[in-house]
């Protein structure tokens, strides 16, 4: 994410990016992008938009693909450990290059905390904002730096591989839903860059489902 700037409307009044958790952002590569790409879809349409709209077939998806993570780590209690000595490699790397992502996470949740005060000025909560996304920025760079090294990117590669093998044991349809996502987020992305309003549902006729 890259600096904001002090005339981004939203960052005056949005909250301030959390802590980056290492371990989750490599655990399942497939996933990745997910929340970023539904986080920036729009809010609060009419029900009947809602029909055929492959913005809330992503969401569906996403909801189906956090329930089979969440369950095979609940039923695979040794991936929570592989996950938990990846982070560990990739905070050692990190640091071996010169970065201290410790700091970073520290400041981002001190800056979080600190932007629960009720009376601050809109100076002083734009001030925090611009050190939060500069301490976010610096943690995904280590990160980058770090998905260089071939330790990390075996153990990252291993444990992908076994949270997705189980996944597929909590979902079967694991890996066409992913297809899916992956292709209504490339339709999406399609008709942003030509400037094509989100797609509609029919006049007449139900609208999808699943």
């Amino acid at each position: 994410t890259a600096p904001a700037s002090g005339d981004d409307p939203n960052m005056r009044s949005g909250p301030l990016p959390r802590a980056i958790p290492l371990g989750a952002l490599v655990a399942v590569l497939a996933l990745a992008g997910a929340g970023m790409a539904l986080a920036q879809m729009p809010q609060g349409q009419p029900p009947m938009q809602q029909q055929n709209n492959p913005q809330m077939r992503l969401m569906e998806i996403q909801q189906r693909l956090m329930a089979a993570q969440e369950q095979a780590f609940e039923a695979n209690p040794q991936l929570q450990e592989q996950q938990e000595a990846l982070e560990d490699l990739m905070i050692e790397k990190m640091q071996a290059q010169g970065f201290d992502p410790e700091a970073r996470m520290a400041t981002l949740d001190s800056l979080r905390e600190q932007s629960q005060t009720p009376d601050l000025s809109e100076d002083q909560r734009q001030q925090m904002m611009v050190r939060a996304r500069e301490a976010q920025q610096a943690l995904q760079e280590g990160q980058a730096a770090v998905m260089q090294d071939s330790t990390v990117v075996a153990a990252q590669q291993a444990l992908q591989q076994d949270v997705m093998t189980a996944m597929r044991e909590q979902e079967p349809e694991l890996d066409s839903l992913l297809d899916e996502f992956q292709a209504l987020r490339m339709q999406m992305q399609m008709r942003q860059g030509q400037g094509m309003p989100p797609a509609q549902p029919p006049s007449e006729g139900p609208g999808g489902g699943r």
